[in-house]
């Protein structure tokens, strides 16, 4: 068994050169833009005359770097990713010539909308054409798939699609990128988050992230079925709103996956962690929040098993097992708890478990 101290080693290590490694790519690729826009543009051009499934990366590259210099609207920024996904998923089926140049020529016109600084409207005819060319594709790859399976990287992009309307543009170019790199992974949530520590993207929206457990905490498995513990649903969406929200679950990917299909089919779990991200030292295995990459001051892990949480016991809510009782009310309780709170300032995750153990809220 690995020593604790070793393994905790080595995490830090990982995490410094990680943060180092964002900071000086950059700088580097910052002090290498800032002056050449005009060149940019002319690349960009230049590559979208003979864009292709090969030369997608070298492509987004450029773009990336552009629009570090050309500040970009939000929708042109997500348009992008979804005519990327688009040329990805043409590129793994039988070629449909008119589908492809549609989404050329979609990229053509959004990059001259980028240059003229403008941005991209719900009512405009290019909105409407993306969206059109993203139905083909989805369409077509769906009667592709009724003849032969899909290979992993179609798969993938489509539960791109699928979240992508909750991720932030610039980290699903990022997926796009590690397919292109034909870097291999179980499901799109792997792809979301860093093959190391720390796990998380470094960018967040909100001040405080709350982690949540799986099984026995937000459902219920038993006769080959998942159960929903009862106001899971408004639980998320509520916590949504004052959360960054993390899964953090010692089950398998596959199983984690199909689980969260049920309870959390419009997303708004921000990030999910599986039993490969557990941290095993002296005969124990935990969730170590430290993992995560977050300031431990705000973060918050609700778990039904509090050996999970013994490495930060000042951060956890040990919530009542749920094995399927149908009056349960737990999670309303504490979404309640929450609601009520003011989330800002100098407040600590070990004062807001304090204050919930004070009001004896749950039945522990």
């Amino acid at each position: 068994m690995p020593d604790e101290k070793y393994i905790w080693y080595n995490i830090k290590n990982n995490i410094n050169f990680y943060y180092k490694m964002v900071k000086t790519d950059s700088s580097h690729n910052s002090s290498k833009t800032k002056t050449s826009p005009n060149l940019l543009e002319i690349e960009i051009e230049a590559q979208l005359k003979a864009i292709s499934l090969s030369t997608l990366h070298n492509f987004i590259q450029v773009l990336l770097k552009y629009q570090k210099v050309q500040k970009t609207c939000k929708n042109i920024k997500k348009a992008y990713g979804v005519l990327a996904i688009c040329l990805l998923l043409q590129g793994q089926i039988q070629p449909l010539p008119k589908l492809k140049n549609n989404t050329v020529i979609a990229m053509k016109q959004l990059f001259d909308l980028q240059k003229s600084k403008n941005s991209l409207e719900s009512n405009s005819f290019l909105f409407q054409l993306i969206q059109n060319i993203l139905n083909a594709t989805i369409s077509y790859i769906n009667s592709q798939a009724k003849i032969a399976p899909l290979n992993q990287i179609s798969s993938i992009c489509l539960q791109l699609l699928k979240v992508s309307a909750s991720v932030r543009a610039e980290l699903v170019i990022t997926v796009i990128l590690r397919l292109l790199q034909n870097e291999c992974r179980a499901s799109v949530y792997s792809y979301l988050i860093n093959p190391f520590v720390p796990f998380l993207p470094l960018e967040k929206k909100t001040e405080f992230t709350l982690v949540l457990d799986l099984d026995e905490t937000l459902g219920h498995f038993s006769e080959k079925r998942f159960f929903p513990r009862p106001g899971v649903l408004e639980f998320l969406a509520s916590m949504s709103k004052k959360f960054e929200l993390v899964l953090f679950t010692s089950s398998a990917e596959a199983y984690a996956n199909y689980a969260m299909s049920i309870i959390d089919p419009q997303n708004l779990v921000n990030w999910r962690l599986y039993r490969q991200h557990l941290i095993i030292g002296h005969g124990k295995v935990s969730k170590d929040l430290r993992v995560l990459g977050r300031d431990l001051n705000k973060v918050i892990i609700v778990d039904n098993d509090p050996k999970y949480f013994e490495n930060q016991p000042m951060n956890g809510i040990q919530i009542k097992s749920w094995y399927g009782e149908k009056d349960d009310e737990e999670l309303k309780k504490l979404g309640v708890f929450f609601e009520g709170l003011e989330l800002t300032g100098s407040k600590t995750a070990a004062e807001v478990v304090e204050e919930l153990s004070n009001i004896e809220l749950l039945t522990l």
